[in-house]
């Protein structure tokens, strides 16, 4: 889930790439550069981030501050790419 809390608006996305700095997702709806969001993760708190850039290959995120390397991990071993 992506929102922008100013907007009022919730997107249902799916995440494909996760790195402490960022991540990659798409979503049915766009989402233009510069826009603040909260990215949604399973088991964390929402984490605030700017969009970056928006196409066909998604949507990149960059986080306002850096996820802790053990949330990281812990969040990837928790959910396994499909």
């Amino acid at each position: 889930m992506v929102s922008q809390p100013r907007q009022g608006r919730q997107v249902t996305a799916q995440m494909y790439d996760l790195s402490a700095y960022g991540c990659r997702f798409t979503a049915e709806e766009p989402f233009e550069p510069g826009a603040q969001i909260l990215v949604r993760m399973a088991g964390l708190e929402d984490w605030p981030g700017t969009v970056v850039w928006s196409g066909p290959a998604g949507v990149g995120v960059e986080f306002h501050v850096a996820l802790n390397a053990a949330v990281l991990e812990h969040y990837i071993k928790a959910n396994p790419r499909k």
